[in-house]
């Protein structure tokens, strides 16, 4: 059996707020969509050092999660300087935080 946990949990537990995916390469946009549909309650997401997940599944895990505050996108290579400031102009709610060195 292969694939992600990542949609097992967020079916599984849609009262889910706080979820640290840090360094876990095989997180992809398919696993954050599964969240931001099955999680709406989220407050936290951490994903630092993941290499897959896009700007336009950022954006959506924010529009569907009104809820979050916190959203660490550090060492996210996929996610440029200009998507950060993008994210952070929709979603002055929330904190985005980004580190590349």
């Amino acid at each position: 059996m292969g694939g992600s946990s990542v949609p097992v949990i967020a079916t599984s537990c849609p009262k889910l707020r706080k979820i640290f995916l840090t360094a876990n390469r095989s997180v992809t946009d398919a696993d954050m969509l599964a969240l931001a549909e099955h999680c709406p309650l989220l407050e936290q997401v951490d994903i630092l050092g993941n290499n897959s997940v896009t700007g336009k599944t950022a954006n959506t895990l924010l529009a569907r999660c009104p809820r979050l505050s916190f959203f660490d996108l550090s060492f996210c290579n996929r996610l440029t300087e200009d998507v950060h400031v993008e994210l952070r102009r929709r979603y002055p709610h929330c904190d985005i935080k980004r580190s590349f060195q």
